[in-house]
């Protein structure tokens, strides 16, 4: 008799555990300020061209390195504050902490990819457009509100 009541109990607490690890994606897991040691990464590379870029956003050191036919280009970029908890604001407003990139079916010869990665805490959120993959359509709009905020942010810049 005792050996029946085990797996019910057993089968129980595995459903649960179940529930709430599903209950828990797709929350925001981030504060609402940016805290020292997160880093947004933007990069793009790869194609036929020879044209590289990667953009690093952190609290106390950002920069941008621009790396066009061999002829690199590095600029020190600094945020205040403020522009730093908007961006993190615009981030979790467009549910960026979500997105996920999927597999590009057939074959691409030519294209660069562009990758947006957030990392803070020891966790890592990200997408990646290119050739081998590509942004669900469900989040092209929210990606796009993103990438024209960091655009807007390093236009400021220059």
């Amino acid at each position: 008799m005792k050996r029946f009541l085990v797996f019910p109990t057993a089968g129980i607490f595995v459903i649960t555990l179940l529930f709430a690890g599903t209950s828990l994606r797709g929350q925001n897991p981030w504060p609402d300020s940016w805290p020292a040691g997160m880093e947004l990464r933007l990069t793009y590379g790869g194609g036929m061209r020879y044209y590289s870029s990667e953009t690093v956003i952190r609290a106390d050191s950002s920069y941008s390195l621009v790396n066009d036919g061999g002829r690199e280009i590095r600029t020190a970029l600094h945020f205040s504050q403020a522009q730093l908890d908007q961006l993190l604001s615009t981030l979790k407003d467009r549910g960026f902490y979500a997105m996920q990139s999927k597999p590009r079916p057939g074959i691409v010869y030519d294209m660069g990819t562009t990758s947006l990665r957030l990392s803070w805490n020891n966790k890592n959120w990200g997408v990646s457009i290119g050739a081998s993959t590509e942004l669900p359509d469900q989040y092209h709009a929210a990606y796009q509100a993103i990438r024209n905020h960091i655009n807007e942010l390093l236009a400021r810049k220059k």
